[in-house]
């Protein structure tokens, strides 16, 4: 239960959650610099090891905090069976405050592409220059489109029961998560995936893992780059690519397996392989 002498505990919580998915694992001075911005990070620690130490969600240890592993309905599941959906977002801008303009959400089951959703959307913020150059999107476009809110219980359905992918998503869950906060929605509690993060792992040191770069390497047909659904498909085919070459290389069989192999903890055996080094 958070302690609730201290304002905003929950939603501080929450916060260090999404930092520590990100980071996997944290000195509590760097998460209370982060989070609190005290003065000292004497203080900023004595203001929030209490909460993380009564909340189930976090393991406290030696000065450091990671998140509890959360139980993973997929984790025994063969790794190329697992239900995916990749997901982008376009925003107005790359500040802080960019709003989604645009969400596509493509489904993948055993490598074939399924169902896609995408829409333009129209969040009453103007779309700044540099994105409009980006991804041909102006202000314009938006008026009169649907707003997140309305369009959420759609893409939450093709997300059941499904991984939630993305190239990146660190930033994909941020803005996905700023989204259901401006709606008053409910946070997403499903399983997720970082593209990025495995392509990172599997193929050698330095190799570029940008989805232009990737789309190259592997051939793939881009579509329009930097519109939200050709992004979401290109991201799904990008998996399958890169798994391919992990399963040829190492005995991985399981989605526990591959969650394994991209965490930062779980430098295995099967991970020297792809690897090149």
């Amino acid at each position: 239960m958070t302690d609730p002498s201290v304002p905003g505990g929950a939603a501080l919580l929450d916060r260090a959650r999404d930092l520590l998915k990100e980071a996997e694992c944290l000195s509590l001075d760097a998460v209370a610099g982060e989070l609190l911005k005290t003065p000292s990070p004497e203080l900023g620690i004595r203001v929030l090891r209490p909460l993380l130490e009564q909340d189930p969600r976090f393991r406290v240890e030696n000065g450091a905090v990671a998140l509890e592993p959360e139980e993973d309905a997929f984790r025994d599941r063969p790794v190329g069976g697992v239900p995916l959906a990749a997901l982008d977002f376009e925003t107005s801008g790359t500040g802080p405050d960019a709003r989604a303009i645009e969400i596509g959400v493509a489904c993948f089951d055993g490598g074939i592409e399924g169902e896609c959703f995408s829409t333009l959307l129209d969040p009453g913020v103007p779309v700044s220059r540099f994105v409009t150059e980006l991804t041909g999107i102006v202000t314009e476009d938006l008026a009169g489109k649907p707003s997140f809110a309305e369009v959420w219980p759609e893409i939450l359905s093709l997300l059941e029961g499904r991984v939630l992918m993305a190239h990146n998503l660190p930033f994909d869950r941020r803005v996905l998560r700023k989204e259901l906060a401006y709606a008053g929605l409910a946070e997403f509690g499903g399983e997720t995936f970082c593209t990025l993060r495995f392509a990172r792992c599997a193929l050698p040191r330095k190799t570029p893992a940008s989805l232009d770069a990737l789309s190259d390497r592997y051939g793939l047909f881009a579509g329009r780059r930097h519109r939200a659904l050709d992004d979401a498909v290109l991201c799904g085919s990008v998996f399958y690519r890169l798994l391919e070459g992990v399963l040829e290389e190492s005995d991985l069989s399981t989605w526990g397996d591959l969650r394994d192999f991209v965490a930062p903890a779980g430098k295995s055996a099967a991970r020297s392989g792809p690897r090149g080094d």
